[in-house]
């Protein structure tokens, strides 16, 4: 998280954190795992010049679409 939002927002971004790691029970027949993770932003940074929740989502979604040799349910990754 911290290489794609760093690239992607430069200063207005601090850093991420790992919240919690859990089994995914949505998917029965697969082994899946689901992340949650905490984003933060400057706190310094009014509140109009802070990217929307809509595009940390799609620089996410982009990066590991991208880069990332992980694989991703569509639709999983969500922002909440």
């Amino acid at each position: 998280y911290d290489q794609i939002y760093r690239k992607r927002f430069g200063a207005l971004f601090i850093g991420s954190f790992v919240i919690a790691f859990r089994v995914s029970s949505a998917i029965i027949r697969m082994n899946a795992t689901e992340v949650e993770v905490g984003v933060e932003f400057n706190k310094t940074t009014p509140l109009e010049e802070l990217p929307k929740n809509e595009v940390v989502l799609e620089a996410f979604v982009q990066a590991i679409n991208n880069t990332f040799d992980v694989k991703f349910l569509p639709g999983s990754v969500q922002i909440i």
